[in-house]
């Protein structure tokens, strides 16, 4: 239930109800390296459009339609070709010598119109993949540094009470700002109401990239029974309107963030980000009603790289939930295979350049996900889709395969794309140790 709710987006309606389906032949889209990957083709019509994937056979099929298919994959794997639409699924057979992921990408025009697309994904003993970033011999030392000024810097709390009439019954709302005159942190609490010293769960959650502000979290925490911090990626008023997010990613330490810098070690803006996790983190702790002992870090995206950052800068985090995690095994590149967003080294400012490109190839690996998933030792339960082209699922797998507990688990979603929600009713696989119920 934390994961559908602090992960799900909601998938935008779409007006045509002809389109292509693909599903690989087997429903965990898991196979052996070299072992023959089979998917399924065909051009449907659906009587209703509730969700983006009719089960087989829940459609009619249309004949005689030419659908293009590239096939690309981990090792550099690329082939191509065309099929024609039957009344049976056609099929498309790939192969990986290597583990990694294999993606469809399937493109039909009917009569000239407008183009219909699909992906559909496959896995190779994604256990095997590896991580082709490196881990700096003074990755510690670098963050530990870092933490050791942030919590030399007292900082000051502002905790102003906004609570909505209409949520009185359910829990108390605070607009939070913590600031030592370097790092703000900012973000919304919801406490439960009636709420004790000491008997709640904390949660910590964070948005994708392109969030700016903070919500409350009114439902959530009265269902759970814990008090909620989400935090604010950036130091901004925490109530926001849609015109002035739009002025904000204007902003120059906010317009694209994410790559800025990223050849300075020093000054790659993600650096406070992660302090600003760090800060509010404490800030949650010391909150009267947290029982001392169950803190969950959650978030999608690039806020599942933040829940990762979470867990292995703070010890006491005892639950990581990482949905589709960004920042992801940044130099993937030297495995020769698909790195995560923000795809620094495609960036054509850095691309350009290769004195600035080889300052990225050094400076990346102090910010990736992959490596801080090194430093992970609590509980942790990724998700990751097969057909997610922003977060690729070797990228996620490169971190989740660098967590070193044993409790861990992998939700593997083969039809999820990102951004794409697990509903209840979903059929996905879970990947975990036998002995971890």
């Amino acid at each position: 239930l934390l994961l559908a709710a602090l992960l799900a987006a909601a998938l935008p309606a779409v007006a045509q109800h002809k389109r292509i389906v693909a599903y690989a032949d087997r429903e965990s889209a898991l196979y052996a390296v070299n072992e023959p990957i089979r998917f399924e083709i065909s051009f449907v019509d659906v009587p209703e459009q509730k969700f983006k994937d009719p089960p087989p056979g829940g459609f009619t099929a249309i004949a005689g339609v030419p659908i293009d298919w590239t096939l690309t994959g981990d090792g550099g794997y690329s082939r191509t070709g065309t099929v024609v639409s039957a009344e049976e699924p056609v099929a498309v057979e790939a192969a990986l010598p290597r583990p990694g992921f294999v993606l469809l990408k399937l493109t039909a025009r009917e009569d000239g119109g407008e183009p219909y697309e699909r992906l559909a994904g496959a896995g190779v003993e994604p256990a095997a993949i590896v991580s082709g970033t490196n881990d700096p011999a003074d990755f510690d030392a670098f963050w530990a540094d870092r933490l050791a000024k942030l919590r030399a810097r007292k900082p000051a709390v502002t905790e102003s009470n906004i609570t909505a009439e209409a949520d009185r019954a359910a829990a108390s709302v605070y607009d939070v700002r913590i600031d030592d005159g370097t790092v703000a942190a900012t973000g919304i609490l919801t406490v439960p109401a009636d709420a004790q010293p000491g008997r709640h769960a904390a949660v910590i959650s964070f948005g994708g990239a392109s969030w700016i502000g903070s919500s409350p979290a009114v439902k959530q925490a009265a269902d759970l029974n814990a008090i909620i911090f989400r935090m604010n990626i950036h130091d901004t008023k925490n109530t926001v309107t849609p015109d002035e997010i739009a002025e904000l990613r204007r902003r120059p330490d906010i317009a694209g963030y994410f790559a800025k810098n990223a050849d300075d070690l020093e000054q790659y803006i993600p650096v406070t980000v992660f302090l600003r996790i760090v800060r509010s983190l404490d800030y949650l702790k010391a909150r009267p009603e947290w029982n001392g002992k169950t803190l969950v870090a959650a978030g999608p995206s690039f806020g599942g790289a933040q829940s990762i950052v979470s867990a292995a800068l703070d010890p006491q985090v005892t639950l990581c939930l990482p949905g589709g995690a960004a920042m992801c095994d940044h130099l993937g590149h030297l495995n020769d295979q698909k790195e995560g967003w923000p795809h620094l080294l495609k960036r054509p400012e850095y691309k350009s350049d290769p004195a600035r490109f080889e300052k990225v190839v050094r400076a990346a690996p102090y910010y990736d996900a992959a490596n801080f998933a090194r430093r992970v030792r609590c509980e942790t339960v990724f998700s990751v889709g097969f057909i997610d082209t922003v977060c690729p699922p070797t990228s996620v797998y490169a971190a989740f395969n660098n967590v070193p507990s044993a409790r861990k688990r992998m939700i593997n979603a083969p039809t999820a794309g990102h951004g794409d929600s697990l509903r209840l009713g979903d059929e996905v696989t879970v990947a975990y140790p036998g002995d971890w119920p």
